[in-house]
């Protein structure tokens, strides 16, 4: 469950709690958001929590072993709504730890307590780290004077191309003009946009692109739909390449279904 801060909320939850006496209140954890682009943000939810903690020794002499500050920290992806590239608008490590470190500098509570901090950096440290090879299955040229190529990778595997403007490079030196070029996946559906217009060379059947950065969420969130989700290869700190999971067959996806017994006679 979620309580407010800002209503008091969250202090008539912890005094319920509290009340109970079959739970004990260790730690205080908040979730600001998705893609945070002000560091600052990260102070103020700070801030809130240890003054909520410092009200709980107070009232409850009870003092709290952990603040959780939850996640939200953006990676340097950028999203549809940026015109500023991501890895110039997104915070660094620093400007986030610099925003979080000054109210817990600030806080009497953890001088006094030094209670541990958590942070949830998933997508932060784990995005760019991510790429994937799609190759080409079909072009055609739209109505508006741009190129479309349809590659065998679709949002079922790239769910973030939803909220981010993936690059999309050749893996090599392709001749002749560039195009605007509208990337679709393979899905049939007017939704599946790997990335919209951007100016790219010519493309035929069977080349490769490669789409960055898709560390974070996409392996969490891919589906099977129409298309199996490929083999994942991790490459290693000597450039040495590691298979780390299979890619999908119909066996995969029809190993759990089961049909009942009176269907089976229709």
């Amino acid at each position: 469950m979620v309580f407010n801060y800002e209503n008091g909320e969250a202090n008539r939850a912890i005094q319920r709690l509290l009340s109970g006496k079959t739970m004990n209140l260790r730690g205080l954890h908040t979730h600001i958001g998705t893609f945070i682009l002000d560091a600052n943000a990260y102070y103020w939810a700070a801030k809130a929590l240890l003054d909520l903690a410092t009200r709980i020794e107070q009232d409850h002499a009870i003092v709290l072993d952990y603040i959780d500050l939850g996640g939200g920290f953006a990676s340097q992806n950028t999203l549809h709504s940026q015109y500023t590239p991501g890895e110039f608008a997104s915070p660094s490590f620093d400007q986030y730890a610099t925003a979080i470190g000054n109210a817990f500098n600030e806080s009497h509570f953890v001088s006094e307590h030094l209670p541990t901090l958590v942070l949830e950096t998933g997508r932060a440290l784990v995005d760019e780290a991510g790429y994937m090879i799609s190759s080409v299955l079909g072009k055609k040229n739209l109505p508006t004077g741009e190129r479309a190529i349809i590659l065998d990778a679709g949002v079922n595997t790239a769910i973030t191309a939803w909220w981010y403007k993936l690059k999309v490079s050749p893996t090599r030196s392709f001749p002749g003009a560039y195009q605007n070029t509208v990337f679709y996946g393979p899905l049939c559906m007017n939704i599946d946009i790997i990335r919209p217009a951007i100016p790219f060379p010519d493309l035929h059947f069977g080349d490769k692109v490669l789409i960055t950065p898709v560390g974070a969420y996409n392996n969490t969130q891919w589906m099977q739909f129409i298309e199996y989700r490929p083999q994942i290869v991790m490459i290693t700190e000597t450039g040495q390449t590691e298979l780390i999971r299979e890619a999908e067959s119909l066996q995969d996806v029809t190993n759990r279904e089961r049909i009942p017994e009176h269907l089976r006679k229709i």
